[in-house]
């Protein structure tokens, strides 16, 4: 999951990208966000999205990756701490209530350039899915995931 903030704009838009545990794509989805505070708001955005978007197709053990490590603290303290994002939180925690286990964790930026790349082509689209087949913006970086490349 990824956010992008504009905030000449106030704007901003959101990326996620799905993949099985052996690293296959599934699915991805863009997002325009017209109206956004910070480029946290657009993360925390990102993972409710993300979260939206894999409840669709399972309810097995799911694994939210983000490069924000500022979303993941805020959503690791949830219980003690309450933020602006707690609404957002809420909404997560329902629907990942639903699967067998379910966890969000910080990874660097390069390990999570799929979403990163769908949060930028947003551009085009104000919203947009993708199953089964990725789009074709999209390839070269799965390639490189694959391969490690940014390691």
């Amino acid at each position: 999951m990824d956010g992008a903030f504009s905030a000449d704009e106030s704007s901003g838009a959101i990326g996620a990208v799905a993949r099985d545990a052996e690293g296959v794509f599934l699915m991805a989805m863009t997002r325009r966000l017209p109206a956004v505070a910070s480029a946290l708001a657009a993360e925390a955005e990102a993972l409710r999205a993300g979260v939206q978007l894999i409840h669709t197709v399972t309810n097995g053990p799911v694994m939210l990756e983000t490069d924000s490590l500022e979303v993941v603290a805020l959503w690791n303290n949830r219980a003690t701490q309450r933020s602006e994002f707690t609404p957002i939180f809420d909404d997560i925690q329902e629907l990942a209530s639903s699967f067998s286990s379910f966890c969000i964790m910080h990874v660097k930026r390069t390990a999570n350039m799929a979403a990163h790349a769908c949060a930028h082509f947003v551009a085009s689209s104000a919203f947009e899915v993708w199953a089964n087949d990725a789009p074709s913006f999209l390839l070269q970086t799965l390639q490189d995931d694959c391969n490690h490349v940014n390691e």
